[in-house]
């Protein structure tokens, strides 16, 4: 709720609670002052039915979108797995081929000494 919209409220709570006080200035009524906070609740809650409006559509739809692109989001996680698993067997296999390689150097140099 607006704070101009509030002081709206305020201003007719104000005249209404001033108009029965001009009628009746011996007797205070709070009744008055209560029905009137009953129309400001009722008021509060339409206001906060049309949000759970909104926000359930907007639920509505990311679950919706959820649904549709959950293969898409796993078959990307299996392959971001995949890759880590293949870069983990493709450093091991450079290593040994690094380690054969220098063995194969060594072994050369040593013959050629």
């Amino acid at each position: 709720m607006t704070e101009d919209h509030a002081r709206a409220l305020e201003r007719e709570m104000l005249e209404a609670v001033n108009s029965k006080m001009a009628t009746d200035p011996a007797e205070k009524d709070p009744l008055l002052i209560i029905l009137w906070r009953l129309n400001h609740q009722d008021k509060a809650l339409d206001g906060i039915r049309s949000d759970l409006g909104r926000v359930s559509t907007t639920l509505n739809g990311h679950i919706t979108q959820n649904e549709a692109i959950k293969d898409a989001v796993d078959e990307l996680v299996t392959f971001w797995v995949g890759s880590k698993i293949a870069g983990r067997i493709m450093t091991w296999v450079f290593g040994v081929l690094a380690a054969a390689g220098a063995a194969y150097v060594s072994f050369k140099k040593d013959l050629f000494t």
